[in-house]
């Protein structure tokens, strides 16, 4: 079975651990793993084996090198000199596969050494792939990137919408589109990875594909509550322009984030199936906890403990939920968290007046 098509992280590396040409390599990557968690040594390589598979199919089987950028790297992304990609051409079953990767951030990158360094420097001399795979850290610009047409794959996990409002209103971005250069956005969670796609429609860029699940992502628990989210989760292509354009502001969808962090607070998963969920006919569900009355035009929420119950300014109208595209999901959350936003405000305030 080829590691791609495993269920989870660990049918994975088990696949991942047969497919190696040196038997030392495979002796020697199986003992590691028993005794060591690879789990975000291999993320990375895990979300561009997974983009390649779902936005370059054709491009796997008509070219022999394949070119990726990872946008405003991460510094818990970039371990070991991103050295682990070199197993993506495994991962996917394209043993011949010559890749180069180039980690890039206006940011200075903090290149982490992990203590499993000497492993991925053995497989890489073991398998012989010196020459089939190159790594590269650059601190600048996308902008300043004179080669930008040659990639083929631009990834960004977990970006920030100040970072990608400004890409959204370059000319960085109508290259992209005109070469058929996919820009794969990742989050940790659905509602995340919306805000941010909210954030690409407002200046007229979308995608005719779908969220996908990552199902190697490594889980971590949330600071305040013990509920537990994937790294890298899901994944988005932006791959088109759309004639619609919106005029929601930066700060907006920073405003947004800091809602979403609330959410995130509360222990919220931020599935798109829980976020603008009609209950019945007058009730519908924002977010968990958080249930709209449309008939009394009020807000019913716990927030920490506190429960609340909130007039709606908003004419809410005849609120129809369609929920059969990936559009109507974002139209749908939009809607959730910009009334979800303004409740928080008035919570703040009262709380504010009562102290």
């Amino acid at each position: 079975m080829l590691p791609i098509l495993a269920k989870d992280f660990s049918g994975l590396m088990s696949a991942l651990g047969t497919s190696f040409n040196n038997k030392r390599v495979i002796k020697r990557f199986n003992k590691t793993y028993s005794k060591l968690n690879l789990d975000f040594h291999m993320s990375m390589a895990v979300v561009i084996a997974l983009s390649l598979h779902h936005s370059c199919k054709s491009k796997l089987t008509s070219q022999s090198r394949i070119k990726v950028l990872v946008h405003q790297l991460n510094n818990h992304d970039c371990i070991d000199h991103l050295r682990w990609v070199a197993l993506v051409p495994a991962i996917l079953g394209h043993s011949k596969l010559q890749l180069d990767v180039v980690g890039i951030s206006s940011k200075p990158i903090v290149d982490n050494v992990s203590n499993s360094r000497a492993l991925i420097d053995y497989i890489i001399d073991k398998e012989d792939l010196h020459s089939s795979f190159t790594s590269t850290l650059i601190e600048g610009d996308i902008d300043e990137l004179c080669d930008l047409d040659t990639f083929d794959l631009i990834i960004n996990n977990n970006g920030s919408p100040v970072d990608l409002f400004k890409l959204s209103e370059s000319k960085t971005m109508v290259t992209l589109l005109k070469q058929k250069i996919p820009y794969v956005i990742t989050d940790f969670t659905q509602a995340n990875l919306l805000n941010n796609y909210n954030l690409f429609r407002n200046s007229g860029y979308a995608s005719d594909t779908r969220i996908i699940t990552n199902p190697f992502s490594t889980m971590f628990s949330s600071k305040v509550s013990s509920t537990k989210y994937g790294h890298a989760n899901y994944l988005l292509e932006i791959n088109k322009h759309v004639s619609y354009r919106g005029d929601l502001p930066q700060k907006i969808f920073a405003s947004y984030l800091s809602a979403l962090k609330a959410r995130l607070d509360h222990g919220d998963l931020l599935s798109v199936k829980h976020i603008a969920k009609k209950l019945n006919e007058n009730e519908i569900q924002l977010f968990s906890d958080v249930i709209l009355d449309t008939k009394s035009g009020t807000i019913r929420l716990n927030h920490f403990g506190d429960i609340f119950r909130l007039s709606v300014s908003e004419d809410l109208g005849n609120v129809t939920l369609e929920n059969k595209t990936l559009d109507d999901s974002a139209d749908n959350f939009l809607w959730a968290i910009n009334l979800y936003s303004k409740l928080l405000l008035e919570i703040t305030s009262k709380k504010e007046h009562s102290a």
